[in-house]
């Protein structure tokens, strides 16, 4: 757990509001949700001591919940999960109603759609979707296209995700008028932009793209260097990318490991498992990155 409480990272302030993107549900963070709803917890418990002579404004003193899913059946399961808690779904983070806010988001931006591009000798072609001679949904490559400008390609194909400007304006607009947050785990490449790795999943199986559009999971990297120079062009403050085994250890994942085993012995090996998980290099260590937005001025962010 950082040694921080949820009113000093907001600036002492104690109407907070907690922005979390999917995917909160399960995963390696599940530990940073409940210290999170602690401390909403905590606010809640200290404002009511300082103003419990009026309900209206022990209502505004408590942190709020805001929930961005789009999926009505992931929101009912949001809403089963987060049953002892109030909290507001919205369908973009533009939506979430203005003020001080903690903004997490896991495995988020590995779903934005792609632009796919091809060199075509000195040039580049955008890869585009099409019928096969029997009907069917196949790939191929459209006339000669520039290349967006704040890419950097390695090889013969590099991938952009035009909704990262989209996002980043929506966030630095936000902090711009009220302090905040912002924390993005996620996976892809720190040294370059993505190449071919747009990929589907269907019921944990790894299916082609176009097998089964609109049944199946799409993803593809993340392009970190263009999103830190999108948030350093907006004036934003940026905090990595890290690899995920570093944010973890400074977070403290060895004291927490060493904790949990304590109160859950008999679950010694399930959680040193799990650790490993996390933060081994051949796993999810230096594939998943962590990266932060703040205003500028302020301390960084626990775990950078």
């Amino acid at each position: 757990k950082p040694n921080v409480r949820l009113s000093d990272i907001m600036l002492r302030e104690v109407n907070a509001l907690l922005a979390e993107l999917p995917d909160y549900r399960n995963g390696p963070y599940a530990d940073l949700r409940k210290w999170l709803l602690s401390e909403i917890e905590d606010t809640r418990v200290r404002s009511n001591a300082v103003h419990r002579d009026s309900i209206a404004v022990r209502r505004e003193g408590a942190a709020q919940i805001a929930l961005v899913e789009a999926s009505p059946a992931l929101r009912l399961q949001q809403a089963d999960a987060l049953s002892r808690h109030q909290i507001q779904h919205f369908d973009e983070l533009a939506s979430v109603p203005p003020g001080p806010a903690i903004i997490i988001a896991n495995e988020f931006l590995d779903c934005f759609a792609i632009r796919q591009f091809v060199r075509d000798g000195n040039g580049w072609r955008e890869r585009q979707v099409g019928l096969d001679a029997a009907g069917g949904l196949a790939f191929g490559v459209g006339p000669p296209a520039d290349l967006p400008t704040d890419v950097i390609p390695v090889g013969n194909h590099v991938e952009v995700a035009p909704a990262l400007e989209t996002l980043i304006t929506s966030l630095a607009s936000r902090f711009r008028q009220h302090p905040g947050r912002a924390l993005f785990i996620d996976y892809g490449p720190d040294d370059r932009s993505p190449d071919e790795t747009l990929r589907s999943y269907k019921a944990g199986e790894q299916i082609h793209p176009l097998a089964e559009p609109g049944l199946s999971d799409l993803t593809a990297d993340v392009d970190f260097p263009r999103l830190r120079r999108i948030c350093e062009s907006e004036g934003l403050a940026v905090h990595g990318p890290t690899q995920q085994r570093y944010f973890l250890i400074k977070l403290g994942a060895k004291e927490r490991t060493e904790a949990l085993i304590r109160a859950n012995p008999q679950r010694a090996d399930e959680i040193r498992r799990a650790v490993e998980k996390l933060v081994s290099p051949d796993q999810m260590g230096t594939r998943f990155k962590c990266i932060a937005m703040t205003p500028h001025g302020v301390e960084p962010p626990p775990g950078f």
